[in-house]
């Protein structure tokens, strides 16, 4: 977002729509100002503004100007093997402190931090109550691509396949629960 008052507005907009606000707009110690929502269906949002000041009005509905998603894992440098075998690539990278992979024009940034780190920075519980899963894709053009992609992730991160050669294959990372990496044309259901 370009500035607080952005963060503020979205903020407002989500509360009207049944959101609750987990963490009320304000300006965070290095800087940004941030708010923490959770969704009607349990998703947890953090709108962020780099900036501690408005620059201009806000001209109608915020539009976000990236997006990331950020998964608590309980290993993120053993996850990190895991993202990187299907070609992403770590922007910046802090052990198992936190990893943000860098993301393409026009696609959301990966982050990956310890479970009680992420709960802690949106003011939930490290247990969860919330979203009950996330499927991540990645595009293949065959099945045989697929296969190849998961045995070299479980192989490369010491995680293995959880699901048999009929439909999707899963894989699970060490401290992770399974998530599908990739599909050939359905989405596959979380385990």
């Amino acid at each position: 977002m370009n500035g607080p008052a952005e963060v503020k507005a979205l903020l407002d907009a989500a509360s009207a729509q049944g959101a609750t606000v987990l963490k009320p707009a304000r300006k965070e110690f290095f800087g940004e100002f941030t708010a923490v929502h959770r969704a009607p269906v349990g998703a947890v949002w953090k709108p962020a503004a780099a900036s501690k000041e408005d620059k201009r009005l806000v001209p109608g509905p915020p539009r976000p100007t990236g997006t990331a998603v950020c998964l608590g894992v309980a290993k993120p440098k053993a996850s990190r093997a895991f993202h990187e075998t299907p070609g992403m690539s770590v922007d910046r990278g802090y052990g198992d402190e936190f990893i943000d992979f860098t993301g393409a024009d026009g696609v959301c940034r990966l982050g990956l931090l310890p479970r009680e780190a992420l709960a802690k920075d949106a003011g939930v519980d490290d247990h969860g109550d919330g979203l009950p899963g996330v499927v991540l894709t990645h595009t293949a053009a065959t099945r045989d691509d697929v296969d190849t992609l998961l045995t070299a992730a479980a192989a490369r991160a010491d995680g293995q396949v959880t699901a048999g050669p009929i439909g999707p294959s899963r894989v699970t990372t060490p401290g992770t629960s399974p998530i599908p990496t990739a599909t050939t044309g359905r989405s596959p259901r979380v385990a």
